[in-house]
Order: structure tokens, then sequence, then C-alpha cells
């Protein structure tokens, strides 16, 4: 009954990251979604675990979403082939680790510095939020009022775009978090990364 629905970590697919559209995360950005949990869900934090048991659950985390990945590709190669060649699964493994390791040359950092928040700035920043198309999803005053229904997300669950006036911003509050949202987007639904939109203006995300 839970909405949404807890994390299938068998895809190895997670929103809240600090790297590129399509990239694995960082151990570091599960580690951080264990300690603050996941606002406006049922993800709570838990800040107050000991630090070496908010690491152990980490490790285990990554383990089991290493394990599904694997186990998803025997099961494509079994359905496939109808068995499993044992000496072909060290190099499945290889080739999700080494995923999961690429990902630390795949963060995002801002390619321009934080403007000061003046009017002029948020006068500016709505004018592309319009330009750019945020309000097909989340409305001219970003309430998410938009009735268009969007596809489910990649798990198979009802997607829908944040109503950002409600202070409810699930991968983070802080200016580092929103600009990750807006230049990376959210793996598996239909927040995409507006990178290529801002190339040649990184200073306008």
């Amino acid at each position: 009954y839970m909405i949404p629905k807890p994390r299938d970590y068998r895809r190895g697919i997670f929103k809240f990251t600090s790297t590129t559209y399509g990239s694995k995360p960082l151990r570091e950005d599960l580690h951080r979604t264990i300690r603050r949990g996941v606002m406006g869900t049922s993800m709570p934090s838990f800040d107050l675990l000991p630090p070496s048991d908010l690491e152990a659950v980490t490790d285990y985390v990554m383990a089991l979403t290493h394990r599904g990945e694997l186990e998803a590709q025997l099961a494509d190669a079994g359905e496939f082939e109808g068995k499993i060649d044992p000496a072909a699964v060290p190099g499945m493994v290889d080739g999700i680790m080494n995923l999961w390791r690429e990902a630390r040359s795949n963060v995002v950092n801002p390619r321009a510095p934080m403007p000061t928040l003046t009017k002029a700035d948020v006068d500016a920043g709505k004018e592309i939020f319009l330009k750019i198309g945020c309000n097909k999803c989340h409305g001219d005053q970003g309430r998410a009022e938009v009735t268009d229904e969007l596809p489910p997300d990649i798990w198979g669950n009802p997607n829908k775009a944040a109503d950002i006036t409600a202070g409810m911003l699930r991968g983070g509050t802080e200016p580092l978090d929103v600009y990750r949202r807006i230049e990376a987007g959210i793996n598996g639904t239909s927040m995409p990364a507006f990178k290529a939109q801002f190339e040649k203006n990184p200073e306008e995300i």
C-alpha cells in the first residue's frame, strides 16, 4: 500500500544519484539515501544508526543490486539459449562491476558558479522553466497540476511529476541536489536530463 513503492534493487537503477543519467550511482549516493531518507515517502532517515551499521547496510544494498543484475542476465541467457554457460558468468560479473566502477567518472558537478538569489534570477529562471517545457509536467506554477498521465516508471509504478511548491524534493533540497536533478534527470522516470539544452549556457541551470 505504500506510494511510492519501495525500491526494487534488482535492476541496479536508482533515482537520486550524483551521476549522469543512465549511469550507476556512487556508493556515497546509496549511503546518503539510507542516512537521510527520502522526503515525502515511507523511506525514513536512519541517521541515528552507528556509522559502521550505515556502512554495512550500504554494502548489503550494493550486494543485493549486483546479485539482481546478474540474475537478470542469467535469466535472459537461459531463455535465449536454453541453458547457461558457466564459462560466461565471470564475464557477466565483470560487465556489471565495470559499470559501477565507471560511475566515479560520471559525477555531475556544476559547470557554472551558483548565483546569488535575486528577483532578477528568479524571473529569468521562470522564463527558462517555461521555455524548455518544465511546465508540461510540473505546471506553470510548479504544482504538478497537469492532467496528462505520464507513462509508468521503469519499475511499473505510477509516475507523477513532483509538486515543487510542496517542498518535498525527494532527491534533496540543497542547491547542488536540485542542480543535479535538472542537469542529469532522474533515472527510471519521465524526468529527463537537460544537460544538452544548457550545453552552451550552463549558468542558466
